[in-house]
């Protein structure tokens, strides 16, 4: 429909479809029935560089323009200003399965737009076993140190693993041997009248009562919880070596007191972390002692 050049003629009569008047002749390209003036030509736009169309623009010529084509090309991409969504784009998401907020696998998905909780990097997945919310990294287990191999803990030591490492534990086991150096002395040991020592643990150290005997065991301590102070009421005046233990039978304290009206005040365990202490009351002339358990508020 468009010309592309022109004949001409000589004739006395008008001859059909010829006239005076060269026509124009606008058509830039007559062998190329889709070049011509007016045709619409498009392009993709692809504003994030990723590599997909986001839109298009168009322009009307009668050459064809370079980059441009007769059909608007495809515009997949969901979001041409992020030149991470794009058409098969990877998402991964991790996988808690034991839901002790440790990833132990990964999900992926393919879209353009990113879907909730997923990202462009596969997140790290250090859970050692994801079907138990008790392995995890950074985990703490306990076990119990025997010193003297007589069958109880006087202590333990814990180690941080994501697996349960062997002969360990979550919960730290009971410590109950007083003094795991001597496999004589533990809560299973028969204990020894007289010698001053606690074989059983019970923080008792037993005795054969005389008079002065039965007279210190009869003494009160109050108040008992306590806060900072304590008075011992004493079933008699004289001197006293008084020792203050933990219930792992370490030493705290230890002061040496001359009883007031058979009373001993002391007023300096203020410092005292709360929970249960065992204090040694010992007559200084007779040898005779008696300990007592105490609870620190």
């Amino acid at each position: 429909g468009h010309f592309g050049s022109t004949n001409s003629t000589t004739a006395c009569e008008q001859p059909a479809g010829y006239s005076l008047v060269a026509p124009a002749t606008p058509d830039c390209d007559d062998n190329d029935s889709d070049e011509f003036p007016g045709q619409t030509w498009y392009i993709g736009v692809d504003n994030d560089g990723d590599g997909h169309f986001g839109s298009t623009n168009s322009t009307t010529a009668c050459e064809q323009p370079a980059g441009y084509s007769l059909v608007a090309p495809a515009t997949p991409d969901c979001d041409d200003n992020d030149s991470d969504e794009f058409p098969g784009q990877t998402w991964y998401i991790g996988v808690d399965n034991d839901g002790d907020g440790h990833f132990g696998s990964t999900n992926s998905t393919t879209a353009c737009e990113q879907p909730a909780g997923y990202s462009l990097v596969a997140p790290a997945t250090p859970d050692c076993d994801d079907n138990d919310s008790d392995e995890f990294p950074g985990q703490t287990w306990y076990i119990g140190v025997d010193n003297d191999g007589d069958g109880f803990f006087g202590s333990t030591n814990s180690t941080t693993a994501c697996e349960q490492p062997a002969g360990y534990s979550l919960v730290a086991p009971a410590t109950p041997d007083c003094d795991d150096l001597d496999p004589a002395i533990n809560p299973g040991a028969t204990e020894i009248i007289d010698n001053d020592v606690d074989e059983n643990c019970d923080g008792t150290i037993e005795y054969t009562l005389g008079g002065k005997e039965v007279d210190l065991v009869a003494l009160k301590i109050t108040p008992n919880p306590f806060d900072s102070n304590i008075t011992i009421t004493l079933p008699y005046n004289g001197h006293f070596n008084i020792k203050l233990f933990d219930l792992k039978g370490r030493l705290i304290y230890q002061d040496n007191f001359s009883s007031v009206n058979s009373k001993i005040d002391i007023n300096n365990f203020g410092n005292l972390s709360s929970g249960a202490y065992l204090i040694r009351i010992q007559d200084k002339e007779t040898g005779v002692n008696t300990m007592k358990k105490l609870i620190r508020e």
